[in-house]
This record gives structure tokens, C-alpha cells and sequence, in this order.
């Protein structure tokens, strides 16, 4: 019988920088840049569907 890893899964941002070993400071900024990366989806989305 084949072994599968176990991988731990986090539901909350706090959680997953628990897990990769982020101080806060980091997972500060790390919320902060994947807020930025969805404000920019959204807009690229907005832009191409009204052209």
C-alpha cells in the first residue's frame, strides 16, 4: 500500500501564516498585496468586459 502525504489546511489568513511560520508583520503584508491582486483582477475583468 502506497503512503500519501498529509498536507495541514488553513481556513483563515492567520491560520495559513500560523503554518508557514509568518511573523505578523509579513502576514500583514501579504494580505495587503493579495488585496491589491484582486482590486487589479476586478478592474481587468470590469475593463475587458466592456470593451
Amino acid at each position: 500500500m502506497k503512503k500519501v502525504p498529509v498536507v495541514a489546511v488553513a481556513d483563515r489568513a492567520e491560520e495559513a501564516a500560523h503554518l508557514a511560520g509568518l511573523g505578523l508583520e509579513a502576514s500583514v503584508a501579504l494580505a495587503e498585496v493579495a488585496g491589491a491582486v484582486k482590486d487589479g483582477l476586478l478592474a481587468f475583468a470590469s475593463a475587458t468586459a466592456s470593451s
